[in-house]
């Protein structure tokens, strides 16, 4: 590759960034809106997928966890 040399004057990710997705000040109002609308919408989303899931007929994500719980807490009873 040769004599590659870092150009100083490459932006980097957090230089390009708006304000609402830079979270160096605890304060950042912006920041913190973006961040309760994409948890909301995290859970909206997550409850369509399952919704789709259950429609289909395949176990939802809350089925999955609870049964790898349940298996993971019955196979560590026994090494007490």
């Amino acid at each position: 590759y040769g004599d590659v040399s870092r150009n100083v004057n490459t932006p980097t990710i957090r230089s390009i960034l708006p304000p609402a997705l830079q979270p160096q000040s605890s304060g950042n109002a912006q920041y913190e809106k973006q961040q309760q609308l994409f948890y909301e919408a995290t859970i909206r989303n997550q409850f369509f997928l399952d919704s789709i899931l259950k429609y289909s007929g395949v176990e939802t994500s809350q089925q999955v966890l609870r049964s790898v719980r349940s298996k993971n807490s019955h196979g560590n009873s026994g090494n007490n």
